[in-house]
C-alpha cells in the first residue's frame, strides 16, 4: 500500500552556510585586511527529496529540516500542499525567520511539501487530491481544466496517505512535536485545509487556509462546516485556524467567502477552536502566496513578539 524511497540528500547545510558566510564576508577585502568567516546567524537546514507511492498515485515529498539535535519536545512541523511550487518559498522563509530567532521568536521548523513527479508548480493531479468527496455534485458545476484531467473527490484518500504513510515516514527521520503540526494550503489547497479541519480535526493542531476555494461545487465545504459545528458538543476539538485572502481576489466571491467562513467559526474558543482572519491589501490570487506563507508560519509557531526591531 505504501512505499518510500529517499532519493536525494542535498548538501544544503554546506550551501546555506556558504551563503550565510558570504553575506558577512567582503568579496574583495581591502589590501592587508584579513577576511574572517562569520558564524551563521542561526540553524543550518538540510533538504531531502523523497518519492512515495500510495495506492495508484506517486508523490514527490520535499523536506527541509534543521541540521542538528532536536529539542526535547521535537521540532514543530509545517506541511504544505502543492509542494512543487511552494516548497522553496516555505523552506527559505522558515529558515530566515529561525536564523534570526532573537528578532522573530521563530523556532527551527521542519517543512514538508507534498508535490508530484512533474515540473509543473501546480500539477493538474491536485484537482483530485485537494477536492472533497461530494456525493451529489451540482449538475451545472463548472468543470475546470485540471478536473477534466484528474477528476475530483480524492481528499479523503489524500488524507489517508498523509496520516498513514507520510507522517510516519517523517517521524522516522525527525523528532517531531506532535502538539505543533500545521497544515497549509492555498486556493484548492485552502479548500483541502478546511475539509481536513471539518472532517478530521485531530489530524493537525494548526490549520492555515490561504485564499480557500470555498466556491467549489456551490460551497460544498459550507455543508461540511455545518456538520462539524453540530458535532462539536460531542467531539470538542483543540485547534487553531487562520484564513487569509488577497484583497484583490474578489473573483468567485473569494474575499466575501473567506470572511464569511471566518465569521461563522469565530467565537468557538470555548469549544476548542481559535479562529483568525487576515486580508492582504493590493494582493491578488498569485501575488498573495509569499505573504500568506510568511503569515502562516508566524501564526503557527511564533512564540512571542520579537525582542528587537530587526537585524542591523
Amino acid at each position: 500500500m505504501r512505499s518510500a524511497l529517499w532519493l536525494l540528500v542535498a548538501l544544503a547545510p554546506l550551501g546555506i552556510e556558504a551563503a550565510a558566510l558570504a553575506a558577512d564576508t567582503p568579496e574583495h577585502p581591502a589590501p592587508g585586511a584579513v577576511a574572517t568567516k562569520a558564524k551563521p546567524p542561526g540553524p543550518i537546514i538540510e533538504r531531502r527529496v523523497m518519492s512515495m507511492r500510495w495506492r495508484d498515485r506517486s508523490y514527490r515529498i520535499q523536506v527541509a529540516a534543521p541540521h542538528g539535535e532536536a529539542p526535547p519536545e521535537g521540532y514543530p512541523v509545517f506541511y504544505t500542499t502543492d509542494g512543487n511550487g511552494l516548497f522553496d518559498l516555505a523552506a527559505q522563509t522558515a529558515f530566515i525567520e529561525a536564523a534570526y530567532q532573537d528578532y522573530t521568536s521563530m523556532p527551527p521548523v521542519v517543512v514538508v511539501a507534498i508535490g508530484y513527479e512533474s515540473a509543473h508548480p501546480f500539477d493538474p493531479m491536485r484537482a483530485y487530491d485537494l477536492s472533497p468527496p461530494d456525493p451529489a455534485p451540482p449538475k451545472d458545476a463548472k468543470v475546470m481544466n485540471n478536473e477534466a484531467v484528474a477528476g475530483v473527490g480524492g481528499a479523503d484518500h489524500f488524507l489517508d496517505f498523509i496520516g498513514q504513510s507520510l507522517k510516519p515516514a517523517i517521524e522516522q527521520q525527525y523528532k517531531i512535536d506532535r502538539h505543533r503540526q500545521a497544515l497549509f494550503g492555498h486556493s484548492r489547497g485552502g479548500l483541502f485545509v478546511l475539509h481536513t479541519l471539518f472532517t478530521r480535526p485531530r489530524e493537525f493542531q494548526i490549520y492555515i487556509a490561504a485564499s480557500p476555494a470555498i466556491w467549489w461545487h456551490d460551497r460544498f465545504v459550507v455543508k461540511e462546516r455545518r456538520q462539524f459545528l453540530a458535532s462539536l458538543p460531542q467531539r470538542p476539538t483543540n485547534a487553531r485556524l487562520l484564513i487569509t485572502v488577497g484583497a484583490l481576489e474578489q473573483g468567485s466571491d473569494m474575499v466575501d467567502n473567506a470572511f464569511e467562513m471566518s465569521q461563522a467559526l469565530t467565537g468557538l474558543q470555548g469549544k476548542g477552536l481559535e479562529v483568525s482572519y487576515f486580508a492582504f491589501d493590493q494582493e491578488d490570487h498569485i501575488s498573495v502566496i509569499p505573504a500568506a506563507i510568511s503569515r502562516a508560519l508566524n501564526f503557527a509557531f511564533k512564540n512571542a513578539a520579537g525582542k528587537h526591531a530587526g537585524p542591523k
